[in-house]
């Protein structure tokens, strides 16, 4: 009956633990993803006030944002500005989402996932006075790439939850067997 009892509340809480680790990993990752959105519409809306790209294309100088990739797209779709790429080798960009959402809406965002490097990238459009849009974005790690990395800290901490619970399991045990032990001792004495 006390091993019962002990495993059943080690199960417990070893369950309610990696739940909860679970839920917290899809939190915190929303939340990332809404930061992630967050930085590139201020990226877009900062790139845009600079005026930097109302001049020729031949003369706007090499915008250099850490990881973040600028993206300059004509009315027909032709990328007129890649701060990554060469502009000729690219494709026309007027069918992607986040593009044809900034031309109908002025503002476009889409998230791709990349199977192959196991992570998501975010894109944030704007369309900008003269009808041409502005497209920024980010590549990040995916949700699963986050949770196997943390899957060690969730090891570590599965057996940390489990020691401390075998241990209260016991002593618990123990507190609730006493008055069914002595009641079955005075029961035993009495006939």
């Amino acid at each position: 009956m006390k091993k019962k009892i002990n495993f059943y509340l080690v199960a417990t809480a070893i369950f309610v633990a990696v739940i909860t680790m679970v839920c917290m990993t899809g939190i915190n990752y929303y939340l990332f993803q809404e930061q992630v959105k967050e930085d590139l519409h201020v990226m877009a809306e900062t790139i845009k006030s600079t005026g930097i790209l109302e001049t020729d294309v031949d003369e706007i100088p090499q915008i250099d944002v850490e990881n973040i990739r600028v993206t300059w797209i004509d009315t027909d779709g032709t990328v007129l500005y890649d701060n990554e790429n060469d502009v000729k080798t690219l494709e026309n960009h007027k069918d992607r989402p986040e593009v044809k959402e900034a031309f109908d809406n002025g503002v476009g965002d889409s998230t791709r996932t990349s199977a192959t490097m196991n992570s998501n990238t975010f894109y944030h459009a704007i369309k900008l006075d003269d009808g041409t849009v502005l497209r920024v974005s980010l590549a990040a790690r995916s949700v699963w790439s986050m949770f196997a990395s943390s899957i060690p800290s969730m090891i570590f901490v599965i057996i940390l939850v489990g020691v401390l619970c075998i241990a209260l399991a016991k002593s618990l045990t123990k507190k609730l067997m006493k008055p069914i032990e002595t009641l079955a001792g005075n029961l035993e004495n009495a006939s």
